[in-house]
């Protein structure tokens, strides 16, 4: 993955995909969904 800074420079879209993953990640850690690991 690319560093937070290059993340940022490629715009509002980028951020809410970021975003958006990491508010997958974090559910799915609290919810337990993802047990694959």
């Amino acid at each position: 993955m690319r560093s937070k800074n290059e993340d940022s420079r490629r715009g509002p879209r980028a951020l809410k995909i970021l975003q958006h993953l990491a508010d997958l990640a974090e559910r799915g850690q609290a919810g337990g969904v993802h047990r694959s690991a």
